[in-house]
């Protein structure tokens, strides 16, 4: 489906030479938005994601949708959302940020170790303290007076010194702990994993990476143990000051770029160590095994599991009766419909993350979801008449 050059076509002795196909990806004539629009609106017609609250408001209702669907060549990815903006507490699904936070401070350790010189482990730490700095947090966290640096050598373990190179490998308790943050997503070791990280060092690595913005409150929050410890909240659309939540917008760019491989940018460290991003898709693949996607219970569908992170828990009031339980989760997908090359330079590579939908729109909201997705990129591929 490439076009083709235009011009003059020259003459050969063996016939006219076959013009080439344009390098340069032709974009599709419909954006993917206006096809997940069409989608999500024939779900709200249909009344699928829930109905209205009578003490609720519509904002509190929305189910918010994001899609990364990612072309095999270049950086021109198509991107479509729909209440994208909106903060949304979110549970479990939060607990990948710490996982972020976990790679990111193992690579700047890497890199900090490759040309090696220290001497011994407490020169080491000394200087990869001087690498990050509590006071970038946001003023709220600085002022909570906890979890403002890491605890190292509770996530890290250094070896090599007195000759040879270092070697920078995560604490085999931290392991431990962070595959069962993931995995089964087990509060208690989510809170050691948080906790031995700090809320500063997971809030400024998400600054960073771009994934939340100060100056708006938006954007994916992590400053809760998940096991009753000091929180450090923000207001959210759907639960009030919550200290778990993020855009679905955020949170389909974090998985969308942990399924390109970029979260994480080793790029100055040996290849050998250039695993981070591997890594963390496999802990995301694991989970599926376990903690399945919520859209996947539902009969089989045009795209294969990849990785996922869930979310589970109930809305305040957080004491009996408690509010409503609300779903929400991070998926990677692989479409398996068609063979490849798929069109449009389309690998067929589909990151997503949806929010704030209700127990009691379970049973018709996830297969909703599920087809929602299905349907806008399949007439997105196919360029069905909108």
């Amino acid at each position: 489906m490439c076009a083709t050059t235009s011009g003059n076509q020259a003459a050969g002795k063996k016939g006219i030479i076959d013009i080439p196909p344009n390098t340069v990806p032709v974009p599709p004539g419909n954006s993917l938005q206006k096809y997940l629009e069409k989608a999500y609106a024939e779900a709200i017609g249909a009344g699928k994601l829930g109905t209205q609250p009578a003490d609720d408001s519509v904002a509190k209702l929305h189910v918010p949708i994001s899609l990364f669907a990612h072309v095999r060549t270049g950086s021109g990815h198509h991107y479509a959302g729909i209440h994208d903006d909106e903060v949304h507490f979110s549970a479990s699904l939060m607990k990948v940020a710490a996982m972020y936070a976990a790679f990111s401070l193992r690579a700047e350790a890497r890199k900090l170790a490759a040309p090696g010189g220290f001497a011994n482990e407490g020169a080491f730490i000394a200087a990869l303290k001087l690498k990050f700095k509590s006071t970038d947090a946001v003023p709220s966290i600085q002022s909570a007076g906890v979890g403002l640096e890491p605890r190292y050598l509770d996530v890290l373990k250094v070896t090599g010194f007195g000759g040879g190179t270092l070697q920078v490998e995560f604490n085999p308790s931290f392991v431990s702990h962070m595959s069962q943050m993931i995995v089964p997503s087990n509060n208690a070791s989510a809170g050691e994993c948080i906790r031995r990280l700090g809320y500063a060092y997971i809030n400024v690595k998400l600054m960073n990476g771009g994934f939340y913005d100060r100056t708006t409150s938006k954007g994916i929050w992590l400053a809760a143990d998940f096991v009753g410890g000091t929180r450090v909240e923000i207001d959210s659309v759907n639960d009030g000051k919550v200290a778990q939540a993020t855009t679905s917008r955020q949170m389909a760019r974090f998985f969308s770029l942990i399924q390109l491989g970029t979260m994480i940018d080793e790029s100055l460290l040996d290849p050998a160590l250039r695993t981070s991003n591997t890594e963390m898709k496999a802990l995301l693949k694991e989970a599926h095994g376990v903690d399945a996607a919520w859209i996947s219970k539902f009969g089989p569908r045009r795209f294969d599991f990849e990785g996922v992170k869930v979310g589970l828990a109930n809305l305040k009031p957080n004491t009996p009766p408690k509010g409503e339980d609300v779903y929400s989760e991070g998926i990677l997908l692989k479409w398996n419909a068609d063979p490849a090359p798929l069109p449009h330079n389309l690998s067929g590579d589909i990151a997503v993350c949806w929010q704030n939908l209700r127990k009691g729109a379970f049973d018709t909201g996830v297969p909703a979801i599920a087809e929602m997705i299905e349907k806008a990129f399949s007439n997105f591929l196919n360029q069905t008449p909108v």
